[in-house]
């Protein structure tokens, strides 16, 4: 995820354009922020097949609480992710320029 999220921030990205950055970084975050939920819906779909046992189904069933937060708080990791993957493009960017020079 980190790597796609380097992908967005740093594909023709000077680092010149603040708005152009700014804009990268909350699609970026989104594109996180929606791999989070999508992961969970998939973990949603998942986990009732691998239930063997009926106690193992009810504890799948029960509890809504990580789709909540997947929901609710996964922006959270999408900035966290974001920003380190601004800090490895920034570097990156930084390097190419020193090599260049």
């Amino acid at each position: 995820m980190i790597a796609l999220s380097i992908w967005i921030l740093s594909k023709n990205n000077s680092f010149n354009d603040a708005t152009k950055t700014t804009l990268r970084f909350i699609v970026s975050v989104l594109v996180m922020w929606v791999c989070v939920i999508l992961f969970r819906l998939l973990i949603n779909i998942v986990d009732p097949i691998l239930a063997s046992t009926e106690q193992e189904q009810m504890a799948v069933y029960a509890d809504g609480a990580k789709n909540v937060m997947a929901l609710l708080f996964g922006w959270l990791y999408g900035i966290v992710l974001t920003i380190i993957a601004w800090v490895i493009s920034r570097l990156l960017l930084l390097i190419r320029i020193n090599k260049n020079a």
